[in-house]
């Protein structure tokens, strides 16, 4: 583990580079033991708008190389490695950066990102049973006001409307008077986290037993809490598609992104197949 660990801070520091050029790259302008950083070597790399920030980025710079170079001089006096083991995950490691580079520039270009709902619920129905819920979810409003608040009364007759006035006029007021709410009772909110902190949260089962309320309110010694339930569902019940909506969105594109860089390779193979770009000379037996 600590071997690997060290594979791309070799491979970042030109770890394998045994011989000085003949012609040195530039003004020395740090050195640690036999290793030294040139001016060449900072070249293009500072963007600063003004002479005092490329000063300060070049000597960040400086301060970090020297930082490496001792880390790696102190790795190379004490860590017991075997070289061409190490060459060969330096290799790998090149091969993978490469590779996924690429596949993720080809991926980026060609990936068709938007998803039909048909391709959403279809996916839904046929796996219902990976969308089991954890915890209580419902549809409804939360409002948590201070304590003293103005117009209780109307917070009370708007939280229970389906009226559109009425949606305007108490979400107006908790932008002026609240200090949380969750009004949009077209989405599901997870119970707790939008309870957190309230008497409502606390409860053993909350929502069974509001339930045949439909509506209830609470207080603690700073704040009052307003809670409508439209619709809800329980630990261990299947969680409704609006919930599970983007989840799947994500699930579809994962797929959707491996099936690309599969059929790149397969496209890459039967292209040198094609042009005969690669042999096997001899196949070699286990016995062999």
């Amino acid at each position: 583990m600590f071997l690997s660990l060290f594979v791309l801070f070799f491979y970042g520091c030109e770890y394998f580079k045994k011989e000085k050029p003949l012609i040195q790259p530039g003004t020395p302008v740090a050195r640690v033991h036999d290793k030294y950083l040139y001016d060449s070597d900072m070249e293009g790399i500072f963007k600063a708008s003004t002479k005092e920030d490329s000063t300060l980025l070049a000597n960040k710079f400086i301060d970090n190389w020297i930082h490496q170079q001792l880390l790696l001089h102190q790795a190379e006096s004490f860590l017991d490695y075997n070289k061409e083991e190490l060459e060969k995950k330096v290799a790998e490691y090149r091969y993978s950066l490469l590779v996924y580079d690429y596949e993720e520039q080809f991926v980026k270009k060609h990936l068709d990102t938007s998803i039909h709902f048909d391709e959403v619920k279809a996916y839904y129905e046929k796996y219902k049973d990976n969308f089991i819920l954890k915890y209580n979810i419902f549809q409804g409003r939360f409002i948590k006001l201070p304590q003293k608040s103005p117009k209780l009364e109307k917070v009370r007759k708007w939280i229970i409307s389906d009226r559109t006035a009425d949606i305007k006029e108490l979400f107006s007021y908790c932008l002026q008077f609240s200090a949380f709410f969750s009004i949009d009772d077209s989405t599901w909110y997870h119970f707790k986290e939008t309870t957190e902190g309230s008497p409502f949260s606390k409860s053993i089962n909350p929502i069974g037993s509001l339930n045949q309320y439909k509506y209830a309110e609470s207080e603690d010694s700073l704040f009052l809490y307003f809670l409508r339930i439209k619709d809800f569902k329980m630990v261990d019940e299947i969680s409704p598609l609006p919930y599970v909506k983007d989840q799947i969105k994500s699930l579809l594109l994962h797929k959707r992104r491996n099936k690309l860089a599969k059929d790149l390779q397969e496209q890459i193979f039967q292209l040198a197949e094609k042009n005969k770009d690669f042999e096997v000379i001899g196949k070699r037996s286990v016995n062999d």
